[in-house]
C-alpha cells in the first residue's frame, strides 16, 4: 500500500494512505534520504521509496498551484485598506511602535508564540521596517544570525528554523517556485515573507498577517497582527 509521509522528525513518521488511514512508525525504520512528501511503498513489512510516483505527484500538485497562482493573479495584486478590514480575522491586534527598536521588541514578544511551520506575511511599503520585524522574530527565537534584507537573494535560512523570503521581485508563479518557497512550507521551520503583496494568492491557509503602516511621524509605525494574539498562552 502506498503512503504520503505527511510529517517527519528525529524520532517519528506520520504516514498518510490514500485511503485516508494514517500510520506512525519510527523514523529509524525508514529509508535514508526521505523527506515529507515523499510517497512510501509498504509490503509484507518492507518499506521503500516509490521516487517514481513521488516525481509524478510532486509535478501534479505543482501544475495545480500554478494554475491557481496564476488565476487568481489576474486580480488584483494589492488588497485596499477596506478590504483589510472585512477581511480582519477575530484575532487582531493594533500596536503603535515609536522607533525600530520598539518594532524589534513588538517581533520578539511574537515569535514566543509561534510554532513550527508557522508562517508570517508581512505587508507595508519601502522602509516600513519589515526586516527590523524579521530581526525581532529571529531575536525572539534565540537565533544568534544577523538578519538582513535578502532582496538579491531572495531567501535566507537562518539556522533551519528561520526562513526569511523576500519577495519583491517575484512577479510571476515560475519565479516564486525557483525559490523553493513550496518546499519550505512543507518544513517544520518558521517562514516569514516581506513583500507579501506579490504573493498574496499563494499563501496558506492560516497564515499570520502582519501589516506594518507609516505615519506622519517618521519613526511611528502602526503595526496591526491578524492570526495571532499577542495575549495568546
Amino acid at each position: 500500500m502506498k503512503y504520503s509521509v505527511d510529517s517527519i522528525d528525529d524520532k517519528t513518521a506520520v504516514l498518510a494512505g490514500d485511503d485516508q488511514s494514517r500510520l506512525a512508525i519510527n523514523r529509524a525504520d525508514l529509508p535514508g534520504g526521505i523527506y515529507e512528501g515523499d510517497i512510501v511503498d509498504i509490503n509484507d513489512g518492507i518499506i521503500a521509496v516509490d521516487r517514481g510516483e513521488t516525481k509524478r505527484r510532486r509535478a501534479e500538485n505543482n501544475r495545480r498551484l500554478k494554475r491557481l497562482f496564476e488565476d487568481q493573479n489576474k486580480k488584483t495584486r494589492f488588497i485596499n485598506t477596506a478590504d483589510k478590514k472585512e477581511q480582519a480575522s477575530d484575532m487582531s491586534k493594533t500596536i503603535k511602535s515609536s522607533s525600530s527598536e520598539q518594532t524589534e521588541q513588538i517581533a520578539c514578544e511574537l515569535a514566543k508564540k509561534l510554532h513550527p511551520g508557522d508562517v508570517i506575511a508581512l505587508f507595508g511599503e519601502m522602509g516600513a521596517g519589515k526586516t527590523a520585524f524579521v530581526r525581532g522574530l529571529a531575536r525572539g527565537m534565540g537565533l544568534d544570525d544577523r538578519v538582513s534584507s535578502p532582496t538579491f537573494a531572495i531567501v535566507h535560512d537562518y539556522s533551519g528554523r528561520l526562513i526569511h523570503f523576500d519577495m519583491y521581485r517575484i512577479e510571476s508563479w515560475d519565479s516564486l517556485y525557483s525559490t523553493g518557497y513550496y518546499d519550505y512550507l512543507d518544513s517544520n521551520a518558521v517562514i516569514v515573507i516581506e513583500w507579501s503583496e506579490n504573493v498574496e494568492n499563494a499563501l496558506p491557509e492560516g497564515y499570520i498577517r502582519v501589516d506594518i503602516e507609516k505615519t506622519e511621524n517618521e519613526n511611528e509605525r502602526i503595526i496591526t497582527i491578524d492570526g495571532l494574539s499577542l495575549s495568546e498562552g
